[in-house]
């Protein structure tokens, strides 16, 4: 199953997780973010509720695999980063994604004017209850 949601910020995409995804017991389960100061926002915000699911960085994540990964801010400025190489930002957004065995969530942000950003609208992202957004079983 892939879901791709449109979150507006750090807090939304920690109350997506906390009502859609963690709160269900789905297995090995993993939280993926571009880097550090995203993965401390959202340990701050949810560690301490779900101590059995793993936050790390998407390098981290390379090799491993998961039965749920959540990939948290999929964002113009995030993911891609405006200083790496796009084509390399794609391939490590690609590897993200392909750490789940049974269930992806990409959680997109939308930028001031409530649009997703390249990546996140590539990847179908869209408001929760939008019939918009890419879900396959």
């Amino acid at each position: 199953m892939v879901e791709a949601i449109l979150a507006n910020g750090p807090e939304h995409e920690a109350e997506i997780l906390r009502t859609s995804l963690l709160r269900k017991a789905w297995g090995k389960t993993a939280v993926l973010y571009r880097n550090h100061r995203q993965g401390d926002e959202m340990k701050a915000l949810l560690g301490a509720e779900f101590p059995h699911v793993q936050f790390m960085t998407m390098h981290a994540s390379k090799g491993l695999e998961f039965d749920t990964v959540a990939v948290i801010g999929v964002a113009d400025g995030i993911i891609p980063d405006p200083d790496a190489d796009i084509e390399e930002e794609r391939r490590l957004l690609y590897v993200a994604c392909t750490r789940a065995r049974d269930r992806l969530f990409v959680i997109g942000r939308s930028d001031e004017r409530g649009r997703p950003g390249g990546f996140a609208r590539e990847l179908g992202c869209s408001r929760p209850g939008d019939d918009v957004g890419y879900r396959a079983a």
